[in-house]
């Protein structure tokens, strides 16, 4: 096929040199769109990247919440005080209950114990963590509860108030480091009773010491 050669006539036709015809101009081809960048696919480990992201976001936003809201209705739930007894009864402490608890955002809750095998159970509680907040213990016992026992606070008794106000044998049996482990509910001293008109008509004396 031989080449062809395009010329324009005088009206402006492209005409065929070879056969006299009139061509068709070649059609004008599409101008280009401006402002319309071509489409890209996100890759998909960005796209779950930014989900996973949100979601900690979102994660995290609901623990603060969640743990902000623990810790206000924590405050404002009264402290639960368990304290165990094996001598005083429930009408006996009611009082002094009632009157801490009007003072203080706390409920005691008071449990009579059986005195046998008190101890060991008591001591047994502590150590697993789960025993009584308060508690009554014979002074002798002092040393085994060491570990379990907190000073008492000077803004309930001071140091010195506490050895003038209580025998020297519970000043010593109750020390602990430079404060001391509780309060004396009693004292189970010994005592020697004479009768001394008996000894009169014997003619004895008492002894002095």
């Amino acid at each position: 096929m031989e080449p062809q050669e395009l010329v324009e006539s005088d009206e402006g036709e492209v005409m065929n040199q070879n056969t006299g015809e009139g061509v068709a101009p070649p059609a004008t081809p599409p101008a280009p769109v401006l402002g319309q960048a071509p489409k890209r696919k996100l890759p998909i480990f960005l796209v779950l990247g930014v989900i996973t992201g949100l979601v900690l976001v979102l994660a995290s936003t609901w623990g603060v919440k969640y743990f902000l809201t623990k810790q206000n209705n924590t405050k404002n739930k009264p402290v639960e005080i368990i304290w165990w007894g094996t001598e005083l009864e429930q009408a006996a402490v009611a009082p002094i209950i009632e009157e801490y608890e009007k003072k203080n955002n706390v409920k005691v809750v008071y449990a009579k114990q059986d005195a046998q095998d008190y101890k060991d159970r008591l001591k047994s509680l502590l150590n697993k963590e789960n025993g009584p907040d308060i508690f009554e213990i014979h002074n002798t016992w002092v040393p085994m509860f060491t570990t379990d026992l907190d000073p008492l606070p000077a803004i309930t008794m001071a140091p010195d108030v506490y050895k003038k106000t209580f025998y020297p044998v519970v000043v010593r049996d109750l020390t602990l480091g430079s404060a001391f482990a509780g309060i004396p509910l009693n004292f189970d001293g010994l005592a020697l009773l004479t009768n001394t008109a008996i000894l009169e008509e014997k003619n004895a004396l008492p002894p002095k010491d």
